[in-house]
């Protein structure tokens, strides 16, 4: 018998165990035998499918012949009979002829052996193994992999489970292992794994198993495993852990014996890929002209029938023509927003036809009679001792826009169920704006964790970010290796100013991406690339994704919130990033994120009639999106009078003060209103404000009132802040006298001194982030040096220097903060002593790589703003205008801070050319 190997490793082998070299040689014809082997459904395998996946770049007519020339070279490496036909259109392997590794796997899962199905699982499907220009083989494989990853997981983690109830601690222990082995990054994994050793009264080697665990997951995730873990850890170092098993019991979780094919799923959208349905897309969003508003076009209702399936086979299968309706039904409930019409409901209206067969008329007339609702037909066929299940949706003109099938036995129906449901979401979500939706509904087998997924989809569109948080965290305790869960989480995260949890996230994302297609991938990998390495790299992998998939609206938004944010950083205006945003709405008109950028950009171009538009069609569309009180703030700073700042005031009031903090600061920033700005942001130091947004608020109304030179109304707002934080109110006053005041302020610049000194640690901050402190420390070293260098103050001067110095020591984050700081300083003697051409030298070496993780800090934003402006003048002051103009327009970007600097880049444009 013929002998393959593919996991863990790659052998063929032939009956008297000699090597098959030539097919081991011919990487393409060994893929093909790969596929052949382990497609599913098994069985006889069309060749049109065959030639799409294996010569794509050929025409029919040479693609078959490739494929002949393939099948007979297979035929006479293996002998004859290995490689069958069945008609002239398929073909298959006679497996009664050739034995394979992952067959074993396969029907031992199948049987309930985990044992087995583990001694034949040796590592990974088809290791490092890849044919170039294969596509969907590449796909294929990626899904084979992670399909066999995660069942060898699961049953260790069953056979474990099983042992632990069985009180076999021994054999508990050495499934865990097992287990890690499989998943070694798996949190619950590990912590499961120290349980079972303190149970087995090993304490001394449950903390060492831990505590490997914790540093082999920061070395390759560069993050830590999460607050929950430190505090289990800490309490398992202190003899004090929960004796509660990480996992749920055995009863709880499914089963793994279930093979793929008995609940092999076919997913068949009946549009292409980019043509959305129009009764889908109606509901979705408002139909809208590119940055024009357009009236709300009625359509049908969301709400979805379910009608009885049709029934063919043994009498005993009855009870699924309504069975299927109430199983179908429950789960899709409020799926992608759904809303399942109640069957009772239905039957009422059914009335004598309830008993007959549902067809497609019949649909229609339901479908009628309840608003317009899209239906489900389906059926159920038995076919000797499998169960053949068909589910078709249709919108209520009739048209299908999404069918699932699939085959199962009569004991694994409940399974095949769930299986159906996600092909009918995929189906559905065929529209541009849901790409990421419909890759996380083939990438999960998690049917919960997929519908808590699917809420926070909708959470992000509404601008709810904090409940889209939630959302993705639930989806990612019900699924541990979803990737896609983990993306999203990052980016809610981001949305909500939360930088440490938005690293961790996508660092957790990156760890499963293997579980995606090769494009999928790249999505992930290019913001892991923006939030852990350099934008530029990030920059150039959405480039090539948009090259490759010019209709991925992911890819585009990603892409321009990369330019928007890392432009700056780099020197670059963030309008480099409207083509890109742009494009996000060409191709989803009503695109709240894409529009929410636009306005941004075009308010900082002084484009009224176009912020107008974008602001009315978002409140149209999306009248409770967290960031239209923002929109309509930078309505009011480009056309002030008196009743647009009414009506900014009354969309003030709509939301919470700290998303009012926010947008007056970047009303400021866009449209360079301070004196309204300043008008708004009052109230939100009164007294009775809570703490954090009044910090804000008073923080903000300090700079927006220095950047008037309206320096009374600062002092009295820092001095308010001095007495909720005294820290923090004498950093700002450092920042505004270094931004706005003249060198030559000496009084003022000996206050912010004296204030910095007499400054007691920040509580604030030591309570809200402790990664805050050494960054606040580190800034207000910077602060004194800068002060001091007003004063002349030289000494002072190096030993500020010595200690930023002593800090940027190393590779952290902490450490490149330093290095700025001091090359800054270093930077501003230079300047002060007549060097331009050194000061800039020095604030080119010293300047961070853009990295969002970095660039979210509000620790870094006051000195690297400075920094910009300090570029900007120091280019002008050589002589190099472009690269003048470059900086000048980096300096504007949504942080706090950005408004005590316009008055300096007014200036600085006063004596620049045109451009």
């Amino acid at each position: 018998m013929i002998s393959l190997q593919l996991l863990g490793g790659l052998d063929l082998r032939s009956t008297n165990g000699d090597e098959v070299r030539a097919v081991l040689a011919q990487p393409k014809r060994l893929a093909l035998l790969a596929y052949l082997t382990l497609a599913r459904p098994r069985g006889h395998h069309r060749r049109d499918r065959l030639v799409a996946i294996f010569w794509p770049e050929l025409d029919q007519e040479r693609a078959r012949g490739a494929l002949r020339a393939s099948v007979h070279f297979l035929r006479r490496a293996l002998g004859q009979g290995v490689v069958i036909s069945r008609g002239i259109e398929e073909l298959s392997l006679d497996l009664t002829l050739l034995e394979a590794d992952v067959l074993r796997f396969d029907r031992a899962i199948e049987a309930g052996e985990l044992e087995v199905a583990l001694a034949a699982y040796r590592g990974e499907l088809l290791p490092a193994f890849h044919v170039a220009d294969l596509p969907e083989f590449e796909r294929w494989l990626d899904e084979e992999r992670a399909w066999f990853a995660r069942r060898a997981g699961d049953a260790a983690r069953e056979l474990r489970e099983r042992a632990a109830v069985a009180g076999d601690l021994p054999g508990a222990l050495g499934w865990a292992r097992r287990l890690m082995e499989l998943e070694p990054l798996e949190v619950a994994a590990a912590r499961r794994l120290s349980e079972l050793l303190l149970l087995a009264g090993e304490r001394g080697r449950a903390v060492s198993e831990a505590e490997r665990f914790e540093v082999r997951y920061r070395a390759d995730l560069e993050s830590a495993p999460g607050a929950d873990w430190d505090q289990w850890l800490a309490a398992l170092r202190a003899s004090e852990p929960p004796l509660v098993p990480a996992l749920p019991p055995l009863a709880q979780r499914p089963s793994v014996g279930t093979p793929p094919e008995s609940v092999a799923t076919v997913v068949r959208p009946t549009r292409s890929r980019w043509r959305v349905p129009v009764a889908l897309l109606l509901v979705l969003v408002a139909g809208a002209a590119i940055l024009r508003g357009r009236p709300r076009v009625p359509d049908a209702s969301d709400d979805l029938l379910v009608l009885p399936f049709n029934i063919r086979g043994a009498a005993d299968l009855a009870y699924l023509r309504d069975g299927m309706v109430d199983l179908l039904g429950s789960r899709l409930d409020g799926a992608t927003g759904f809303r399942t019409v109640d069957p009772q409901a239905l039957h009422a209206r059914l009335g004598r036809e309830a008993n007959a067969g549902a067809d497609l008329l019949l649909g229609q007339r339901m479908s009628e009679q309840f608003g317009g609702a899209s239906f489900i037909l389906g059926s159920v066929v038995e076919s000797g001792t499998q169960l053949q299940v068909t589910a078709r949706l249709y919108a209520s003109s009739g048209r299908e826009l999404a069918r699932a099938d699939g085959l199962a036995s009569r004991d694994s129906l409940f399974a095949l169920v769930d299986n159906l449901v996600r092909g009918l979401l995929v189906g559905r979500l065929n529209r541009p704006e849901a790409e990421v939706e419909r890759i996380a509904a083939q990438t999960t087998n998690s049917l919960p964790a997929l519908r808590a997924y699917l809420d926070g989809e909708r959470a992000m569109r509404g601008g709810d970010f904090a409940t889209a948080f939630d959302d993705f965290q639930s989806a990612t305790r019900l699924d541990t290796t979803f990737a896609l869960a983990f993306y999203r989480l990052s980016s809610a995260a981001d949305w909500l100013g939360k930088p440490a949890d938005a690293r961790a996230a996508i660092a957790r994302a990156a760890s499963f991406r293997g579980r995606l297609e090769s494009k999928d991938r790249m999505l992930v990998e290019a913001r892991m690339q923006f939030w852990l390495g350099d934008a530029a790299e990030a920059e150039r992998t959405y480039r090539q994704l948009v090259a490759v998939r010019p209709h991925s609206v992911e890819a585009w938004l990603e892409y321009g919130e990369v330019l928007f944010h890392a432009g700056p950083w780099m020197g670059r205006s963030m309008v480099e990033s409207e083509p890109a945003f742009r494009r996000v709405l060409a191709l989803v008109p009503g695109h709240a994120t894409a529009m929410v950028h636009l306005a941004r950009l075009a308010a900082l171009q002084r484009n009224k009639a176009l912020v107008d538009s974008l602001a009315n069609e978002l409140g149209a569309a999306e009248p409770g999106h967290s960031r239209l009180a923002e929109l309509r703030l930078l309505q009011v700073g480009l056309r002030r009078d008196s009743a647009r700042v009414a009506v900014g005031r009354h969309a003030l009031d709509a939301v919470d003060v700290t998303a009012r903090a926010m947008a007056v600061d970047r009303m400021a920033a866009f449209t360079g209103d301070r004196v309204t700005a300043l008008e708004y942001d009052l109230p939100l130091t009164s007294d009775g404000v809570a703490e954090f947004p009044r910090r804000a608020g008073l923080e903000i109304g300090a700079h927006l009132a220095a950047g008037l030179n309206r320096w009374a109304q600062s002092d009295s707002l820092l001095a308010k802040l001095a007495r909720v934080d005294p820290l923090r109110a004498a950093q700002a006053r450092a920042l505004a006298v270094l931004a706005v005041a003249d060198r030559a302020d000496s009084a003022r610049t000996r206050r912010a001194l004296d204030a910095l000194h007499a400054a007691p640690s920040s509580r604030f901050e030591a309570r809200t982030d402790p990664d805050l402190r050494p960054y606040s420390q580190l800034r207000e070293v910077f602060y004194l040096g800068a002060l001091y260098e007003r004063l002349g103050d030289s000494t002072s001067v190096t030993t500020a220097l010595g200690k930023l110095d002593a800090a940027g020591a190393g590779s952290t984050d902490t450490a490149a903060y330093a290095r700025h700081a001091a090359g800054f300083l270093r930077a501003l003697e230079a300047r002060h002593a007549g060097r331009p051409a050194e000061a800039l030298q020095l604030l080119e070496a010293s300047w961070p790589a853009p990295r969002r993780a970095l660039m979210v800090r509000w620790a870094w934003n006051h000195t690297v703003l400075l920094a910009r402006v300090e570029r900007a003048e120091l280019l002008a002051e050589l002589h190099r205008p472009r690269e003048a103009w470059g900086w000048h327009d980096a300096a504007i970007e949504d942080i706090a801070g950005t408004p005590l600097v316009l008055g300096r880049l007014a200036a600085l444009r006063r004596i620049l050319p045109r451009r």
